[in-house]
């Protein structure tokens, strides 16, 4: 997920390459302890999350090897604004 300013829908995953049962759910624990299901096609293999976090830290974009869906239907891409600015200032380093 990818979240431009606080209260956002955001963009959320897509991976074309899932090939598993169509109505297939994965649960997630979000920091609030709630648990929430997500369709399985949202989500990628570990080596691929893996791989976007630490590019994300490294330069604190979206990436562009993920799939992103616009939540919010706004037709915005993910990342900077068009004058290249952010909503929320993108990460920049941290552990």
């Amino acid at each position: 997920m990818n979240l431009r300013e606080p209260g956002d829908a955001g963009f959320g995953s897509r991976n074309p390459d899932y090939d598993g049962p169509p109505g297939r759910t994965l649960d997630y624990m979000l920091s609030n302890g709630q648990i929430d299901a997500y369709p399985a096609s949202w989500s990628y293999p570990a080596a691929v999350v893996m791989q976007a976090l630490e590019d994300f830290r490294a330069n604190g974009l979206p990436l562009s090897f993920i799939v992103w869906h616009n939540e919010s239907g706004d037709g915005q891409a993910p990342g900077p604004k068009p004058d290249g600015s952010f909503s929320v200032p993108p990460f920049r380093g941290g552990t």
